[in-house]
């Protein structure tokens, strides 16, 4: 990638994190703390000084509730709902990842029953 795409690519992706963080009514503070980094490195970020590790943007993408291609610059939802029902999705599979393994199989019954129509 080209010094120049490098740049454009973290000052979009900046631009998307501060455009939602400041839509979600939260502050440089708040988002740190929920993504667990340094208010420096929001700051950085959202300036385009440095660019995102992949974990980081998958937490920033939950914290923001929005799918990652988002703070990229993509469309928030496309005419299916799609970017929706990604987001729905990312957030249920957050909470299940700190679901101990012996209780995922009655998690998934709960839901199977829940979900029958």
């Amino acid at each position: 990638m080209e010094k120049d795409e490098e740049l454009t690519l973290r000052k979009m992706f900046g631009a998307q994190v501060r455009r939602w963080r400041t839509e979600r009514s939260l502050t440089q503070s708040e988002l740190a703390d929920a993504v667990d980094i340094s208010v420096e490195m929001v700051s950085r970020l959202e300036r385009g000084v440095v660019g995102p590790s992949l974990d980081t943007v998958a937490e920033l993408a939950r914290v923001l509730h929005v799918p990652p291609a988002v703070l990229f610059g993509g469309a928030p939802l496309d005419h299916n709902g799609q970017g929706q029902r990604e987001a729905h999705l990312q957030r249920i599979l957050h909470i299940l990842t700190g679901v101990e393994t012996k209780d995922l199989a009655w998690v998934e019954d709960v839901l199977r029953s829940t979900l029958r129509r």
